[in-house]
């Protein structure tokens, strides 16, 4: 009875690690995907490919909502275009789901520039003052 008893036990643990072992290969095969999937759009990009590009990476956050690193590269890519909007919202996307990750930095920085709090803060003041000496319509200066 013992002898059956641990032979049940030994089968379930078995079935258990070939479950776990399962389960690893399939992140590890879903990681290489995303990656070689990142790596093809950003070589696309590099080769200034940008509508294919965008699209594997598109493709890569379809299948994975949170693929940090395709959020990235993707934001990289919208502002390289200069589509500010579509960087913006990608950058901080990556930001909500890896605030301490590798390019938390960098999308910070870029966070800055898009919205003002870089070098286009220059230039809006240069505007401010232009339109705040330009008397308003219908007036005259004196």
């Amino acid at each position: 009875m013992d002898k059956f008893k641990r032979s049940e036990e030994e089968y379930f643990a078995r079935e258990e690690i070939e479950k776990r072992h399962k389960l690893h290969r399939d992140i590890a095969n879903r990681e290489r995907g995303e990656h070689a999937a990142k790596d093809r759009a950003t070589a696309l990009l590099n080769l200034r490919r940008n509508s294919e590009g965008m699209k594997l990476l598109l493709a890569a956050l379809d299948n994975d909502p949170r693929a940090a690193d395709a959020m990235l590269v993707l934001a990289d890519a919208y502002q390289m275009i200069h589509r500010p909007q579509q960087a913006l919202h990608w950058y901080r996307r990556y930001l909500e789901i890896l605030p301490n990750g590798e390019g938390a930095e960098s999308a910070r920085q870029n966070l800055r520039t898009l919205t003002g709090g870089g070098q286009h803060e220059v230039i809006r003041s240069i505007v401010g003052a232009f339109r705040s000496s330009t008397p308003p319509v219908g007036t005259k200066r004196s």
